[in-house]
C-alpha cells in the first residue's frame, strides 16, 4: 500500500504531465520552484518554469504523454522520479513522436510536491 507521501507525489506528477499537454502555465508555476533548473535535450539550461516556458511555448505542442516505465527513489523529503515516456506533438509544426528518458527530483511539503530540477533525454526520435 502506498504511503501519503508517495500518493502525493504521484498525483503531482501526474498533474505536472497534463499541465504540459495541455499548456497549463498557471498549474506548472504551482508545480515547480520559482529557481528550478531544467535541463533540455539538446544541453540548454534553465532556471525556473518561466524561462523554460517562455522559450517552448511557441515550439513545442504535446498532445500526448504515453508513461512506459517509472521508477521512484525516495529520500527523505525529495523524490526522484525517473521515467520513459512516448511524446507525440509538434515541433515547429512538424509531427514528430519521441520516447524520452526523463528525471525530475521533487520536494515534498506536507500538502504538495514541487518540482526543483528536471533533465530530458531524447531515447527515439521518428517524424511522422
Amino acid at each position: 500500500m502506498a504511503s501519503n507521501f508517495e500518493k502525493l507525489l504521484l498525483e503531482s506528477e501526474q498533474k505536472f504531465i497534463q499541465a504540459l499537454i495541455d499548456i497549463d502555465y498557471k498549474k506548472l508555476v504551482a508545480l515547480t520552484h520559482p529557481k528550478a533548473i531544467f535541463v533540455t535535450e539538446s544541453a540548454e539550461t534553465f532556471s525556473g518554469i518561466i524561462s523554460l516556458h517562455t522559450h517552448y511555448a511557441s515550439i513545442i505542442k504535446i498532445q500526448s504523454i504515453e508513461l512506459l516505465d517509472r521508477k521512484v527513489n525516495f529520500h527523505d523529503n525529495y523524490a526522484i522520479v525517473s521515467s520513459i515516456e512516448k511524446r507525440l506533438g509538434l515541433l515547429n509544426n512538424i509531427p514528430v513522436q519521441s520516447e524520452y528518458a526523463i528525471t525530475r527530483v521533487w520536494k515534498c511539503l506536507p500538502k504538495k510536491c514541487i518540482v526543483i530540477s528536471g533533465c530530458i533525454v531524447n531515447r527515439k526520435n521518428t517524424r511522422n
